[in-house]
């Protein structure tokens, strides 16, 4: 399956905080599903991603950022280099940006 980097990341996730597969069953996860995803042995919905994400606080861009190896991607990286001049009030920078 093309997208097992999906659930073995969030499998990561899971585990570095502390959190059995049976802690989801409170939001209407059992640990079949989530255990076949976090294998890459199916996909799961994105708003059932979403709820478990929430449920461990961590923010669907921070899971993307894991997903990509910590690479932020060509938006993020163009934004923050937006964000950085506009900071330093540099529109020289901010010019050539954009």
């Amino acid at each position: 399956m093309p997208y097992t980097g999906y659930g073995k990341n969030f499998r990561l996730i899971r585990k570095q905080k502390g959190l059995p597969l049976s802690y989801f069953q409170r939001v209407g996860i059992d640990k079949i599903g989530l255990s076949r995803f976090e294998r890459g042995l199916s996909m799961m919905g994105f708003e059932k991603v979403d709820v478990m994400l929430q449920e461990m606080n961590v923010s669907l861009a921070e899971y993307e950022l894991v997903i990509n190896h910590f690479v932020p991607d060509f938006q993020e990286e163009f934004l923050f280099e937006v964000e950085e001049a506009d900071f330093a009030q540099d529109e020289k920078k901010i010019k050539v940006t954009l």
